[in-house]
């Protein structure tokens, strides 16, 4: 879990919903910074993550269907999956759900859901006040 972050975005396209279009966030954990970046606003759609660590980083782009694997030796792995689309993505998940879901699983969804929401809640608060908040644990 995250220890802070910060948000900037907002509403930046021609239809005034009320609700974000534009996002970009950095958590910073113990060890690491995640950078998030998230654009609904136009076709060109840009979504992407970038994890960086001592010994290496992680980016993954949605556009490109990739994700990159550097360590601090300069060697990159790329993985890409063709097939993979949302649908599938969904399906597997259903398929999961429905054939071999246990209660341990229920535990780790209910904890990941608190946590995303304790960093949602973290993130609409930075957003608007402009500074690093910090993240409340979310049990």
């Amino acid at each position: 879990m995250p220890k802070t972050i910060f948000c900037s975005g907002g509403n930046r396209g021609q239809d005034k919903l009320d609700v974000e279009d534009t996002a970009q966030l950095i958590l910073e954990y113990d060890n690491l910074s995640v950078s998030v970046s998230m654009c609904f606003v136009n076709k060109n759609k840009a979504r992407n993550f970038n994890i960086i660590g001592d010994n290496g980083s992680i980016e993954w782009n949605e556009t490109e269907n990739n994700l990159k694997v550097y360590n601090n030796k300069r060697k990159t792995d790329i993985y890409f999956e063709k097939d993979l689309t949302n649908d599938k993505l969904f399906f597997d998940q259903a398929y999961k759900f429905i054939n071999n879901w246990t209660l341990e699983d229920s535990k780790n969804s209910l904890e990941s859901a608190g946590n995303s929401l304790a960093i949602v809640i973290a993130a609409k608060k930075s957003l608007l006040s402009g500074q690093v908040e910090i993240i409340k644990d979310s049990f």
